[in-house]
């Protein structure tokens, strides 16, 4: 079993010396544990502060003290990161099931441990954390990229209702300027209309007086002098100015 070449820490709890003593001979040297060994629950409890990687326990650990259950509970309240592997002279596998079931992440016979492979057994476990711990890392960036997007989607979302409300507000703008710009034109219209009809009646009205000023003027040079045609010339002047 490879493992990385981050050093482990592995508590080791029994009240038997010679098993303590056996398991620390075995994991010694083979990989690179740092190694504690405590005779109770309750004197690894108080190391806990340590913040051991793996803790292997033994499940009876003799009388007016915390048996393997009550402790692997306690410390899984106080440290939820930490593994517990369960030692049994016996295999009973209603009491690894239950152990199982509260948090134990193994369960093994002290024969076999011993015997056999609690080198492999403590490797495997080591390996297992790793990967848990790998895959709560991975899940860890998981949420903090989801939570980036989301953040990323409500800044869009904000940056689109913006852009949305300053579109409908420059539609709002350019409807108004617009509708001011065609009722300049119509009034505009309305006095280019009244300065022609203007215009027009000034003409008309001036063309009558004209008319008649150049037939007097006419007039006067074709009749001889005389008073009577000069007072008569004076009343069609003053006729001009009554129309005028």
């Amino acid at each position: 079993m490879t493992l990385t070449n981050q050093k482990y820490k592995v508590f080791i709890v029994d009240d038997d010396p010679f098993i303590r003593r056996s398991l620390e001979i075995k994991l010694d040297d083979k990989y690179q544990y740092d190694l504690q060994s405590f005779h109770s629950g309750e004197s690894c409890i108080e190391a806990l502060t340590e913040d051991p990687d793996l803790i292997i326990m033994d499940y009876n650990m003799g009388e007016d003290v915390m048996n393997g259950m009550e402790a692997m509970i306690k410390i899984k309240e106080l440290l939820p990161s930490v593994e517990v592997a369960i030692l049994s002279a016996q295999d009973e596998i209603p009491v690894a099931v239950e152990f199982l079931n509260n948090g134990a992440i193994e369960y093994l016979s002290k024969q076999q441990a011993l015997d056999y492979g609690i080198e492999r057994s403590v490797a495997e476990i080591i390996q297992k954390k790793v990967l848990q711990d790998e895959l709560a890392r991975k899940n860890e960036e998981i949420r903090e990229k989801n939570k980036a997007l989301e953040i990323a989607q409500e800044e869009v979302l904000k940056a689109n209702k913006e852009l949305k409300d300053l579109n409908e507000e420059l539609d709002r703008r350019v409807k108004k300027r617009t509708a001011a710009l065609v009722n300049s034109l119509n009034k505009l219209k309305d006095s280019k209309e009244e300065l022609e009809n203007f215009v027009y009646r000034a003409s008309h009205d001036l063309k009558g007086p004209t008319a008649r000023l150049l037939g007097l003027i006419q007039l006067s040079q074709m009749l001889p002098e005389d008073p009577s045609n000069l007072g008569y010339m004076k009343e069609v002047i003053k006729g001009l100015d009554k129309n005028v």
